[in-house]
């Protein structure tokens, strides 16, 4: 089941996920000019059983502004920009 999250335009699909951290990377890229999933604004979970993922937001997450880069980077498409 996607859910829309706080980024307004950004739908989320756990289901989809893989958990190859290449959102994450690409944000940290931007936010701290630098490779480290740490420093990003959008945070890749595992869960226990180790298959699901979920992703959440920092309150820093600006879109990129407007470039959605998290969404650009994504491989399987969990990540889907949803433009009105």
């Amino acid at each position: 089941m996607a859910e829309k999250r706080a980024v307004e335009a950004i739908l989320v699909k756990p289901n989809e996920c893989h958990g190859c951290l290449t959102c994450q990377l690409s944000c940290s890229l931007r936010v701290s000019g630098r490779f480290n999933p740490s420093k990003a604004n959008i945070m890749i979970n595992r869960s226990k059983n180790g298959y699901e993922y979920r992703q959440s937001f920092t309150d820093g997450c600006d879109g990129c502004g407007g470039d959605y880069l998290c969404v650009r980077s994504c491989p399987y498409g969990a990540l889907i920009l949803e433009r009105n």
